[in-house]
């Protein structure tokens, strides 16, 4: 794998699985930068993987998905974790009596989330990731040692996964039908979005047994990236294919960046 050491190189392995899943070493990976997130990125109040935090988190890495944390509602947002089978939980506001809506993401959510922005845009997405090791104390949250600094590029896939590529082609067509017969202002870019972040909130990770331990929760097996594992989620929310339909959809990877989309 490039001109990293020998003993690098077989740390890592490939990261990609035959059937698009994460390897247990980038699953480890991933779930501690979602451990990181959790505790060191601001607001620090804050446990969880909320929107203000995942949006900090990748202005650390030198990207910027505001348009896709900040800018989106809370129930487009959350419609897009269920559409791409990302586990997230509901967070409350700071206002008591209002029902909580902010989308948190969970450490498996996060892992799956990252999983498809690498499978879609393996470019921007691997130097995240590189970015993370490097410059931030990312630690193995099955023995909390910390990471390597070096993660090779050719632990991934050189170019965007093409039956994904495929599939989100596939949804966008959906989209632009399902938009004309459907209203759902609330669940697209441009919705009210709440100022206010999580009042509250934990992540399961954080947990510790009665002896002080770290609790390590027993993690499902995620399901298959392939587009196949889309079937009932359908589709993103409606009115992304508004006026900022361009901007979100390039930061979601919901296409290959280097197409143009067509209205």
């Amino acid at each position: 794998m490039g001109s990293c050491p020998p003993a690098i190189q077989d740390y890592w392995g490939y990261l990609i699985e035959p059937d698009n899943t994460p390897s247990p070493r980038l699953e480890e990976l991933l779930l501690g930068i979602a451990h990181y997130i959790s505790k060191e990125v601001a607001p620090w109040h804050v446990r969880c993987l909320s929107p203000t935090k995942l949006a900090a988190f990748y202005k650390l890495v030198g990207g910027n998905y505001d348009v896709v944390f900040l800018e989106t509602s809370h129930s487009g947002l959350a419609y897009i974790y269920r559409a791409l089978g990302c586990y997230h939980t509901l967070q409350p506001v700071q206002n008591p009596f209002a029902a909580p809506s902010i989308p948190a993401l969970t450490p498996e959510g996060f892992v799956r989330w990252q999983t498809i922005q690498i499978l879609l845009g393996p470019n921007e997405h691997v130097s995240f990731l590189q970015e993370a090791l490097k410059t931030l104390e990312i630690k193995d949250p099955t023995d909390r040692q910390p990471f390597p600094k070096i993660l090779p590029r050719s632990a991934f896939p050189a170019e965007a996964d093409p039956e994904m590529t495929k599939w989100h082609d596939m949804t966008l067509g959906r989209l632009q039908t399902e938009e004309k017969g459907q209203g759902a202002i609330e669940h697209g870019i441009g919705g009210a979005v709440e100022e206010d972040d999580c009042a509250s909130c934990s992540s399961a990770d954080e947990r510790s047994t009665t002896d002080g331990t770290p609790f390590v929760k027993v993690r499902p097996k995620l399901s298959p990236l392939r587009p196949t594992s889309y079937s009932r989620a359908k589709t993103v929310p409606p009115t992304v294919l508004k006026s900022s339909i361009k901007d979100s959809v390039h930061h979601l990877r919901l296409r290959d960046h280097r197409r143009k989309f067509s209205e």
